[in-house]
């Protein structure tokens, strides 16, 4: 039973051989990460394979244990919404993937200079918005690791924090995103193999489909429960998730690390469609604790299910948590570090440095990224309001001035103050809305309020949107090149 010795010890054995496994593997092939590039972007240097793989690792991680199973739980098929959202933003970024490349973007501040010129304020909002999402990721795979692990164990959730933290730091520090998206494949691969058989134990578990389909309420297990969720939730999950996967920087990186963009698109794609197995898990789940327990609260549902396990599945299940948070926590932390050295302190403050200081200070900025962590994700446990808050937030600052921005582009000249204008006006409507609890999505109000900052910005700025841009495009400043 959770809380035992046996199982406890048992848990944190298999727990710890998951860490050092990945540790031995991001060691491995950290190797290859030459250059500060290599550790930062890991440029043209994994096989589609991997790519596909830590795509669908980075993005299936604490939120898919606790969150999505609560949405199966309550909605039944619902969840498959949240799914084909992922996808759906997954196959936009193959679309504009062409133009991405051949800009060579490799953050999202990046783009943002592209369209709008360079400028320090421009860089350092963009650059902290770009850090706001992977790092919010991060809160949320300790904050998960905590409730689940404190659930199976009975430990303290600030030992259960550290643990988690040291693990995902072991699985950057030697190569950055050469070392993290090589142990996101093989940890990936684990990750559907093991959410798969532990799906199929649940239903067994719960007596099979039948009973399930019997036992929970009427329609809640057949596709037509789609809409269960309630028209404002999907549409805040359509208004968020779709625009913050097109502005999520960890999903942006990979888009260079293939050698062809055929790879990079068919990558993408197929990572978005992996994200499927994340529903069938979420959905078998979540249904099966229902027809075992009805009237929980959603977000507790993967928690209660642990208590219901034998010994020796309840070890597999707590590999499989490890496989699943550390993977994504990782990704998340290095993306962060990312904002952080290239975005901020190079883009931002031309603080160039040498491939080896830029190395090391990667590696501190690590620690000191994971340690904040903890702390946020101790301070705020609910793992379902992060992630929500995370994608709404990041959609209406980013989203806007990146795609509206490169739609106006071709016909106006923009300046670094229009996407600031548009970026502002997204936070803090955004902002206004979710303390207001609108009956519409404050999410909605974020991206239209930056919508409108945008095109006031165009129409007020006398250096903007009143002569049409050159036929040849504003070309990129030249790269600054390490040394």
């Amino acid at each position: 039973m959770p809380g035992s010795a046996g199982v406890t010890a048992g848990i944190l054995a298999v727990g710890v051989l998951v860490v050092l496994a990945g540790a031995v593997i991001s060691i491995y092939f950290g190797r290859r990460a030459k250059t500060a590039g290599d550790w930062l972007s890991a440029r043209e240097s994994l096989p589609l394979p991997v790519v596909v793989i830590t795509q669908f690792a980075a993005a299936a991680g604490g939120g898919v244990l606790v969150a999505h199973v609560g949405i199966a739980y309550a909605g039944g098929w619902a969840v498959f919404i949240y799914e084909f959202c992922v996808l759906a933003g997954f196959v936009i970024l193959a679309i504009i993937a062409k133009w991405l490349r051949a800009n060579e973007f490799q953050t999202l501040p990046d783009v943002l200079a592209r369209l709008y010129g360079g400028s320090r304020p421009l860089a350092v909002i963009a650059g902290l918005a770009a850090l706001f999402l992977p790092f919010g990721w991060v809160c949320t795979q300790f904050g998960s690791f905590a409730s689940l692990f404190g659930q199976l164990t009975g430990y303290p959730k600030a030992v259960l924090v550290a643990l988690v933290l040291i693990g995902s730091v072991a699985f950057v520090l030697p190569g950055g995103l050469t070392s993290v998206a090589w142990t996101d494949f093989f940890f990936g691969i684990i990750k559907i193999v093991l959410a798969l058989g532990l799906a199929g134990y649940c239903v067994y578990l719960a007596g099979g489909w039948s009973s399930i389909a019997h036992r929970v309420p009427a329609g809640l297990s057949a596709p037509s429960s789609l809409g269960t969720a309630g028209q404002k939730q999907i549409w805040l999950w359509v208004a968020a998730i779709i625009p913050s996967t097109l502005s999520n920087q960890i999903y942006f990186q990979r888009v260079f690390a293939t050698k062809k963009l055929s790879q990079a698109r068919l990558g993408l794609v197929l990572a978005g469609a992996t994200m499927l197995v994340s529903g069938v898990y979420a959905l078998l789940i979540g249904l099966a604790v229902r027809a075992l327990k009805p009237g929980l609260r959603p977000e507790s549902a993967a928690g209660w299910l642990l208590t219901q396990l034998p010994p020796a599945i309840l070890i597999v299940f707590g590999a499989f948590m490890v496989a699943m948070i550390v993977s994504v926590s990782g990704a998340a932390l290095q993306s962060a570090v990312t904002s952080v050295v290239s975005d901020l302190k190079e883009k931002a403050f031309h603080r160039i440095g040498t491939d080896r200081s830029n190395v090391s200070l990667s590696r501190k900025i690590t620690v000191v990224l994971a340690l904040a962590a903890g702390v946020v994700s101790l301070l705020f446990p609910s793992v379902l309001a992060w992630m929500v808050a995370i994608y709404a937030y990041s959609a209406s600052v980013l989203t806007v001035p990146i795609f509206a921005g490169y739609a106006l582009s071709k016909r106006y000249t923009l300046t670094p103050r229009v996407a600031v204008s548009a970026m502002m006006a997204g936070l803090v409507a955004c902002t206004v809305a979710n303390i207001a609890d609108t009956t519409v999505p404050y999410v909605a109000y974020g991206l239209a309020a930056s919508l409108c900052g945008l095109v006031v910005a165009i129409l007020l700025d006398p250096s903007a949107g009143r002569r049409p841009v050159r036929s040849t495009p504003r070309t990129l400043l030249p790269a600054r090149r390490t040394q």
